[in-house]
């Protein structure tokens, strides 16, 4: 072969050359791009199956709470009717609520934030008298929540009997004629505490079934800027897992891996 045919094939072959590099370099982009997309979806499809089941702890928990709460509606509208009420007449309406609902430990009654009616009075008969203004742990949620006007749920909280409670407060207005809600005087506040083991039991968070990692914050229904009182903290770096508990006045925030 004559040295100008071999100096025109060396081109042509390092362009083949070339050529075939690009070519397995697009491959190698493409693959790995499917391999991003799959990972991306299997991603996605993770979180939405966090999600889904975290609604469903969420589901449980408001339905949970708001099953206590209208509970004690009656009782409320009791004492509204009769501010007189009697610690025996109290106790026949608080039997029936805590007979229906085993989340609730005890409830009681508060005329002028001072504590006069609970039941069950066994274990609890010591808390007669409690003044919500001269402890410090419990004015303020006390207070808020009379100044609301309507419920307000704190805590997790240690009680003193032991294990730790939500409390729900509402306040109280003795009947008006007028016919028209909180426009009565000022009665008190009735207080309901719910076992807070109980209630993670009703919504699933502590069922060996779980099958994802869960966190709450928000204590003392402060949703997002309240402190976490269940699970790693940790959880709530992540933002793509995220639900609000939606509470009478504020809100919790579930986090779920």
């Amino acid at each position: 072969m004559r040295k100008s045919d071999e100096a025109g094939t060396r081109p042509d072959v390092v362009r083949i050359w070339i050529a075939l590099g690009l070519v397995i370099i697009l491959i190698i982009a493409a693959a790995m791009m499917l391999v991003e997309a799959d990972t991306q979806r299997d991603q996605q499809e993770q979180v939405a199956s966090v999600i889904s089941k975290l609604s469903t702890v969420r589901a449980r928990l408001e339905g949970a709470i708001n099953g206590n709460l209208l509970a004690i509606t009656g009782l409320i509208v009791e004492i509204s009717m009769n501010p007189e009420i009697t610690q025996e007449e109290f106790s026949r309406y608080a039997s029936v609520i805590l007979a229906q609902k085993t989340e609730i430990r005890h409830v009681s009654a508060a005329r002028n934030l001072v504590i006069s009616h609970i039941y069950p009075l066994a274990g609890n008969k010591k808390a007669l008298g409690l003044d919500y203004r001269q402890v410090k742990k419990q004015a303020d949620a006390a207070l808020r929540a009379r100044d609301i006007g309507g419920i307000f749920v704190a805590g997790p909280i240690n009680l003193g009997q032991g294990g730790r409670g939500f409390v729900a407060r509402t306040p109280i207005y003795e009947f008006s004629e007028s016919g028209v809600a909180n426009q009565g005087r000022f009665w008190g506040l009735l207080s309901v505490v719910i076992d807070v083991d109980k209630l993670y039991g009703v919504a699933g968070l502590t069922s060996s079934n779980q099958t994802i990692e869960i966190a709450i914050r928000g204590q003392d229904s402060s949703g997002s800027d309240g402190a976490v009182f269940f699970g790693r903290p940790a959880l709530f770096d992540s933002d793509r897992a995220l639900l609000d508990v939606s509470l009478p006045h504020g809100s919790w925030q579930l986090a779920a891996a």
